[in-house]
């Protein structure tokens, strides 16, 4: 499962193994973009550490931002 698989990048990005370069880079096959998956992430990321859920709440709003603004 995607989600799974970033929660292993991120753990990765913590124990300083991956930049976060790589880390942005393993998260994009989440494709978090897409509404179904982000209404999945939406209803399941309680089932993540509080660290993950933020780290990609945070870049979610970034990327919001971004498109709001191009």
């Amino acid at each position: 499962q995607r989600l799974r698989h970033g929660d292993m990048a991120y753990f990765h990005y913590q124990r300083g193994v991956i930049d976060e370069d790589r880390l942005r880079s393993a998260l994009k096959v989440m494709r978090l973009e897409n509404p179904r998956i982000r209404a999945f992430w939406e209803r399941y990321q309680g089932n993540f550490i509080p660290s993950y859920r933020d780290y990609l709440n945070n870049l979610l709003a970034e990327n919001d931002s971004e498109e709001n603004a191009g």
